[in-house]
């Protein structure tokens, strides 16, 4: 019984250990390690590109073995029950060390993957629809949507398509490109109304507006050159938006408070570059931005709040005519460690998710079309438009950022792209 015992025990916990492993490696999504489990149970060789320390020890092992079959004479001899016992033990006993090491390169890989935000594992399958695509569940989405229609005008709704309520009047301007506030109480939206020169540089600077969505007061927060791609701050506390510098030369993203106050250019004098587009990481320390050197061929770029630290993410093939193609940014996961943004690599727009630092990217949608990147909620989904021929206006979907739960918001019809959807805490 003892000899038993000490032969199955181990076999026993390396078959639990196995079972347990091969669960929580599925539930993460790992499926290298759950197709090659069973081979490591079994005593076969561990992938060496991915566990080289599991490989040099199962390598070892099969060493192991080969010796066990020779005596290193010419007649081969068949080795005692005493022997082959013991054999069948350090096999076991191997095959448990392995399991063991496994379950904490796995733990590992599990937390190192999660805190760096990266995508998952497995390949994500671009969403591709083929045939009618569901309506999302209303009573399953909060927070409050702004957007702008064809009559120029801005509108507020809750994200089930409740209490629409026109905020602005834009006659005989037009509004559009709106930004909530993070608490849902005030708008900043870009606006043909109001003074400003009028675009000294041909860049579509225009008045940056804010309103309060209660009262629907208005006061202008740009310069006297205007600007264009207004968004508000999580914090709250400021304003950025695109605009020329003060010699009408560079284009560079300056913050402003709500109440229109200390303007600041981030770049220095006589900016040689274009950022145009920016969302802000959730936690208002840094802004991620559309820009290029002068050659059209939009990149991905990061900086931190006070303009410093700029990094190129992305490098584009240049898209003829220039200026045409590259990459426009979206907004940053609710969690800061990706960013979602459009890409145009003279096929029409996809979208696309990349991590902070510039690593991870992959597609996200294979679409006939083009499809806009609009917003990435706190609850996980991602908000964009899609497009096809020569719509005025696109429908609406949302998707979960591994390709997975596309559906439709119809309820969305008649909104301009671009729109805003915040959830206040």
């Amino acid at each position: 019984m003892h000899i038993l015992a000490k032969r199955w025990l181990p076999l026993a916990i390396t078959s639990t250990a196995a079972l347990a492993l091969w669960v929580l490696a599925a539930a993460h999504g790992y499926a290298w390690q759950t197709i090659w489990l069973p081979a490591a149970v079994a005593g076969a060789a561990w992938p060496r590109d991915r566990t080289p320390t599991l490989g040099r020890c199962l390598h070892q092992l099969r060493e192991g073995r080969q010796a066990r079959r020779s005596d290193g004479s010419t007649r081969a001899q068949r080795p005692s029950r005493r022997a082959e016992r013991s054999c069948a033990l350090r096999r076991c006993d191997m095959r448990f060390a392995s399991i063991s090491a496994l379950v904490v390169f796995v733990l590992a890989s599990a937390c190192s993957s999660s805190s760096a935000g990266e995508e998952p594992t497995h390949a994500v399958a671009p969403v591709h629809p083929t045939g009618p695509i569901p309506a999302a569940d209303r009573t399953a989405l909060r927070g409050i949507v702004a957007y702008s229609t064809r009559d120029g005008d801005v509108w507020v709704m809750n994200a089930n398509g409740t209490g629409r309520r026109r905020i602005t009047r834009s006659r005989p301007g037009f509004d559009f490109d709106p930004s909530l506030s993070p608490n849902g109480r005030s708008i900043v939206f870009r606006t043909s109304r109001g003074k400003y020169l009028r675009d000294p540089g041909g860049i579509g600077a225009e008045g940056i507006f804010v309103v309060n969505v209660r009262t629907r007061r208005e006061h202008p927060v740009h310069p006297p050159r205007g600007g264009l791609f207004p968004s508000w701050s999580p914090d709250g506390t400021a304003i950025a938006f695109s605009t020329l510098q003060r010699d009408l030369d560079g284009e560079s993203i300056h913050l402003v408070t709500p109440a229109g106050k200390q303007l600041r250019d981030l770049a220095e004098p006589s900016f040689s570059a274009v950022q145009e587009g920016l969302a802000w990481s959730p936690d208002s320390r840094r802004i991620a931005y559309s820009g290029h050197s002068g050659n059209g061929n939009w990149a991905l770029w990061v900086m931190n709040r006070d303009g410093s630290g700029r990094r190129q993410l992305t490098f584009p093939t240049l898209v003829e005519p220039r200026g045409s193609g590259g990459d426009q940014i979206a907004a940053w996961s609710p969690d800061g460690t990706r960013l979602l943004y459009s890409s145009n690599q003279g096929q029409g727009n996809e979208l696309w998710v990349i991590n902070s630092d510039g690593s991870g990217a992959y597609r996200l949608t294979d679409w006939p079309g083009g499809d806009s990147a609009g917003t990435w909620l706190r609850s996980g989904e991602i908000v964009f438009a899609h497009f096809t021929g020569d719509e005025p206006l696109p429908k609406w979907y949302i998707v979960r950022p591994d390709g997975t739960r596309l559906r439709s918001l119809p309820w969305f019809a008649g909104a301009g792209d671009p729109l805003d959807w915040v959830q206040p805490r």
